[in-house]
């Protein structure tokens, strides 16, 4: 799909994701790991509703994203499955860090979620062919 003809929504998604993962970078630094994976997964939900609505599709729960996500992403084959997979990951390591009241992440877990944050949210830009720059 061109980039130039992509709806304010998709694009408000992504740009949305772009910052999250800064906000992300920036708590790692800080050695803010729960709100640094909280934020890396938020990008990712966000680059995930920015293809999403490409296909006309707005899943109103974190479920149905990644359902909605999987079958129109994933299972055809136009992003791999590993994508999928990482969203799913950090997806359950936010919410143990977000609602668990003995958990508290570390720098690997935050690290990890952030790379695989950064993989998505380019994956899924280089897809709708508008780059992350």
């Amino acid at each position: 799909m061109e980039g130039s003809s992509l709806s304010s929504e998709a694009r408000g998604h992504l740009s949305k994701a772009l910052r999250k993962l800064r906000s992300a970078e920036k708590l790692l630094k800080e050695k803010e790991y729960d709100d640094s994976i909280s934020r890396a997964y938020y990008a990712m939900l966000h680059a995930a509703r920015a293809a999403l609505t490409t296909r006309g599709s707005s899943p109103r729960t974190h479920e149905g994203v990644l359902r909605e996500f999987g079958r129109l992403f994933i299972v055809t084959g136009e992003l791999p499955e590993e994508r999928g997979k990482d969203l799913s990951v950090v997806r359950y390591l936010r919410e143990r860090c977000d609602y668990a009241p003995l958990y508290e992440a570390n720098r690997k877990e935050a690290v990890d979620a952030l790379r695989k944050a950064t993989i998505l949210v380019e994956a899924v830009a280089r897809t709708l062919n508008m780059g992350t720059a």
